[in-house]
C-alpha cells in the first residue's frame, strides 16, 4: 500500500533538513514522496536536493516546479496530480513526522478497510495550546459531521492519511489564492466521509513559528476567512439533517460567526480600520439573519447568538472586547 506524502517547499532553509529526514526516517519505506517548489527566495530548494542525495537514495523522490510562486494551495494540489499512492498524507515543509507516523496510520485502514481516511493527533511545539483530539477511535456516518461540527476532530489539512480515491471521486481541492484553506477542505471532508478513524497517539510535530503565516493576520485572512464561513453555512443549508445534527449545525454556525467577530474586533492590525471592521461583521452576521430556521434549534450557545444580535456594532465591539479579557482570566 502505496502512501504518497506531498511536501510544498517555500522559505524553509531552515526547516526543510529536519522535514525530509522525518520522513527518510519513517517504519514504513512504502513512500513517494513529492516536492513542490513553490518559487521561494531562499536555499530551501537546495537544501532539499542536498539532503536527498545524503539520505533519500532509496526513495521514490518527484520534485514539481511550479513556473511561478502560486501559494500553499496550489502546491498541494499539484501534489495530488502527481500522487499514485493508495493514499496520500499532507506535510508542511516547516513540520515534522514521528518515525512510526504513516505505519501507525496505515494500520488503521487495516483495521478498518472501508474508511475514507485517519486523523492522527498533532503535537504542538513552541507554543502551549494544544490540538486536541477528542472523537473516539471509528467514526460512522452522520458521526462524522456531527464530531467535526463540535470541534472533536481538527481542521489541519496536514496529518490526515487520506484515501486518494476519496479525493479523486469527491473533487476534494485546496482553494487556491485564498488563505484559511483547511477550513474548507477539512469541511468538504467531513461533509463528504462515510467512515473515518482517530489515531490518539501523536503522528505530526508542528512547530510554532512566531513568523508564519498563522502568527500575523491581515484583511485578506478575515475576508477569505468569511468567505469560507459563508460558503460552509450554504452547504450545511442543503443536507438532510437529523434533529441532532441540526442541534451541532445551529451551534456551529453561532460560533463560527461569533469567533469570527471576536477574532476580528481583537485584531489590533492598525491597517483594518474601525470602519472596516464594522462592514466586515455586518455581512458575517446578515448571513445568520438568513439562516432563522437553524434558530429553533440553538441552545448551548444563545449568550454568543444574543450578543450578536445586538443591533449597534459599538455596543457589540465594547460587549467582545470585555468578554475577551474575561476569557483570558
Amino acid at each position: 500500500m502505496k502512501v504518497s506524502i506531498i511536501i510544498p517547499i517555500y522559505n524553509v532553509e531552515s526547516y526543510i533538513k529536519n522535514c525530509l529526514l522525518s520522513v527518510f526516517n519513517q517504519t514504513y519505506k512504502e513512500l513517494e514522496i513529492i516536492l513542490i517548489d513553490d518559487c521561494g527566495t531562499d536555499r530551501s530548494i537546495d537544501i532539499a536536493k542536498e539532503t536527498i542525495s545524503l539520505y533519500g537514495k532509496d526513495f521514490s523522490i518527484k520534485l514539481i516546479q511550479h513556473p511561478y510562486n502560486k501559494g500553499l494551495s496550489a502546491a498541494r494540489n499539484s501534489g495530488v496530480k502527481e500522487a499514485t499512492g493508495e493514499y496520500i498524507f499532507f506535510l508542511d515543509s516547516d513540520d515534522e513526522l514521528t518515525p512510526n507516523c504513516i505505519e501507525l496510520l496505515i494500520s488503521f485502514f487495516i483495521k478498518y478497510p472501508h474508511i475514507d481516511f485517519v486523523v492522527g493527533k498533532i503535537k504542538t511545539i513552541g507554543h502551549p495550546h494544544e490540538i486536541k483530539l477528542m472523537s473516539n477511535e471509528h467514526l460512522k456516518g452522520e458521526e462524522v459531521l456531527s464530531d467535526y461540527l463540535q470541534y472533536k476532530w481538527n481542521l489541519a489539512g496536514c496529518n490526515k492519511l487520506i484515501r486518494t480515491k476519496f479525493i479523486t471521486e469527491h473533487k476534494i481541492r485546496f482553494l487556491e489564492g485564498r488563505l484559511h484553506e483547511d477550513n474548507d477542505s477539512s469541511f468538504q471532508m467531513a461533509i463528504h466521509a462515510q467512515e473515518i478513524a482517530c489515531c490518539n497517539t501523536p503522528t505530526y510535530l508542528y512547530y510554532y513559528r512566531p513568523n508564519s503565516i498563522t502568527s500575523y493576520k491581515k484583511l485578506k485572512n478575515f475576508e477569505d476567512l468569511l468567505y469560507i464561513i459563508c460558503k460552509n453555512i450554504e452547504q450545511l443549508q442543503k443536507i438532510k439533517k437529523t434533529s441532532s445534527l441540526q442541534l451541532y449545525i445551529a451551534d456551529y454556525i453561532i460560533h463560527e460567526i461569533f469567533e469570527f467577530t471576536l477574532s476580528l474586533i481583537k485584531e489590533k492590525n492598525p491597517a483594518i480600520s474601525f470602519t472596516k471592521k464594522k462592514e466586515l461583521v455586518s455581512k458575517i452576521i446578515s448571513v445568520k439573519e438568513r439562516i432563522t430556521p437553524f434558530n429553533l434549534y440553538i441552545t448551548s450557545n444563545r449568550l454568543k447568538n444574543t450578543i450578536l444580535r445586538i443591533p449597534n456594532f459599538t455596543a457589540i465591539f465594547i460587549i467582545l472586547k470585555i468578554y475577551s479579557k474575561l476569557r483570558r482570566l
